[in-house]
């Protein structure tokens, strides 16, 4: 077995709900993906607003987009709706999306 062939046997491994991730809804679709809750100041440094970092497979999600939206199984048991804000990288094996709870508006 080559290196990229281990490499898609980890991520596969990584991101099996049986191992560290979750189940979420991804424009609709079930699929597996690492949830990082977080923070981040808000424009004008004045409070702090809720980001989502999330990690999904590249062959799940093949071509994330700018406002896609993801349900998430909050720790207190609610879904939640989060938008992609942003890709924050890729590897042609996993996309890291940086999401938020309001849609921005498209301009």
């Amino acid at each position: 077995m080559g290196f990229k062939a281990d490499l898609a046997a980890d991520v596969a491994r990584i991101l099996s709900e049986d191992e560290l991730a979750v189940s979420v809804e991804y424009r609709g679709a079930q699929t597996s993906a690492l949830v990082e809750f977080d923070e981040e100041w808000a424009d004008g440094a004045t409070s702090v607003r809720n980001m989502l970092v999330l990690t999904v497979s590249a062959g799940d999600v093949p071509a994330p987009r700018n406002r896609d939206d993801v349900v998430v199984l909050m720790p207190d048991g609610t879904e939640r709706t989060w938008y992609v804000d942003r890709i924050a990288g890729g590897d042609g094996f996993v996309w890291r999306l940086i999401c938020y709870e309001q849609k921005r508006p498209k301009l």
